[in-house]
């Protein structure tokens, strides 16, 4: 056998062997991916059911919560949310019936719906006494002109205007704070039949205040009377 042919045979069988190696290597790297692969595969697999059972329970949470009753107090917090929602929506409408335009923007609906409940209001009207108080207390607040139409609303036998004032009253908005005036303004607004100041009064002796030898309680509930007897029509009372 030449030596070039023996070279050859040697070499073909070393690239052969050589090849076998890789191959080898490969298929052992290759195994490994696979198992890493699986293993992450697995690892995911947990994740996700780790993911679904803190999922599960958070809405299991959820329902919970919406299942339990509302007290008393988120009752009134969410009954005066929806009146306050009603008041500015009722504006609103006021403000885009009254006009010739396509389009105006909110403020623009509130000032002309302003300018129209001030008229109805002169005459008297509650429903339109009580969008101005709340539109001067929660969109364009101004206390002068709260304390203004919450007296007309009181007047009127509203207990919106009544609540307004006795607020007025507590934090001294756009009058001097006067806790008698205070007492006196939430007990006609209870008189009236207001949910929230039925709820105060009750928090206040709940809460350990002795309403019946407080000096400012029994003077405001002097007053309150006084105001009654002066004001029979508030209350649909006859002379």
């Amino acid at each position: 056998m030449a030596f070039s042919d023996y070279y050859c045979d040697f070499t073909t069988e070393s690239d052969s062997s050589s090849q076998k190696e890789d191959d080898e290597r490969q298929l052992i790297v290759d195994e490994n991916e696979l198992s890493s692969s699986s293993s992450q595969k697995e690892d995911d697999e947990r994740q996700l059911i780790v993911d679904e059972n803190e999922l599960s329970s958070r809405l299991s949470q959820k329902e919970d919560v919406q299942k339990q009753p509302l007290s008393k107090k988120e009752l009134l917090n969410e009954a005066e949310y929806k009146r306050n929602c009603a008041y500015k929506s009722q504006l609103l409408q006021i403000g885009l019936r009254n006009t010739f335009a396509y389009e105006i923007n909110d403020d623009e609906a509130f000032k002309r719906a302003v300018k129209f409940c001030e008229k109805e209001s002169e005459k008297g009207d509650l429903k339109y006494l009580e969008c101005l108080i709340y539109y001067y207390t929660r969109i364009n607040k101004n206390p002068k002109k709260t304390i203004y139409w919450a007296y007309k609303d009181a007047n009127e036998g509203g207990y919106y205007g009544m609540r307004a004032l006795a607020r007025a009253y507590l934090f001294g908005e756009g009058v001097l704070p006067i806790e008698e005036e205070y007492f006196k303004w939430l007990l006609l607004a209870k008189a009236a039949g207001c949910p929230e100041s039925i709820d105060l009064l009750e928090q206040l002796a709940e809460g350990g205040k002795n309403l019946k030898l407080d000096n400012q309680f029994l003077l405001g509930f002097s007053l309150a009377k006084q105001w009654i007897k002066t004001h029979p029509n508030a209350f649909g009372i006859s002379d």
